[in-house]
């Protein structure tokens, strides 16, 4: 990955290089997870993020369908099947499962609105009660930005998990990066052990999961 003039964004991973790689489709990389759970006896499942829907819809594709007929073609539609749906787009999600008929779980994505991400959404609105008792209408958990775990401070547990699972709404935050630690962080397993116990976060988005795993490897003893 590189930024607009050409540079690495992360300098410290793999290099880039001018490699002819195309960009895999879905049900490529459905084959791909599917063959590694059989070859591995693994139980890898599939966390589908729907990118830019607007967009897609601008230039008349229909993002949602086209990922519920590939799944569909797998038999991974179903309410057991083990997908989720993620999406910064509420509408997206709400017609994923009223229109769509969507059984898979969907977790409504939450941006900062600095980023301008969705146009339209305001996402610290979405963060607050009644926020949340709306997506929780429409949706089986948020996946919040890694900074909205905590206040100002940077440090402090801002609430948002425990908000939302009085809502009875999932948690999967995102990205812990090893390499890009958010202020007040100089260390990566104190992160990681205030995300998944202090805060309490049912799941993450990580740049490094094999450090991530070893962290949750290690927490319950930490815990003990």
């Amino acid at each position: 990955r590189t930024n607009s003039h050409g540079s690495p964004v992360f300098p410290g991973r793999f290099p880039t290089a001018d490699v002819p790689l195309r960009i895999p489709t879905l049900a490529e990389e459905v084959e791909l997870i599917l063959g590694l759970n059989q070859s591995r006896n693994t139980q890898a499942g599939l966390d589908i993020e729907l990118k830019a829907p607007q967009f897609h819809t601008q230039a008349g594709a229909d993002i949602a369908s086209a990922a519920l007929s590939v799944l569909a073609g797998y038999g991974l539609d179903g309410a057991d099947a083990p997908v989720v749906f993620q999406c910064f787009d509420p509408l997206t999600l709400m017609r994923l499962r009223r229109e769509l008929g969507s059984q898979l779980p969907l977790i409504q994505l939450i941006a900062d609105n600095s980023w301008h991400e969705t146009p339209g959404v305001d996402f610290d609105a979405m963060r607050t009660e009644a926020g949340l008792a709306a997506v929780a209408e429409y949706a089986d958990g948020i996946g919040p930005w890694l900074n909205h775990l905590f206040q100002s401070d940077g440090r402090t547990d801002s609430g948002l998990v425990t908000l939302a699972h009085s809502h009875e709404l999932l948690v999967h935050t995102y990205t812990l990066r090893a390499d890009e630690l958010p202020e007040n962080w100089p260390d990566f397993s104190q992160l990681q052990e205030a995300v998944f116990v202090t805060v309490g976060v049912d799941g993450a988005f990580t740049d490094f999961p094999d450090l991530t795993r070893a962290s949750l490897d290690e927490l319950p003893a930490k815990q003990a």
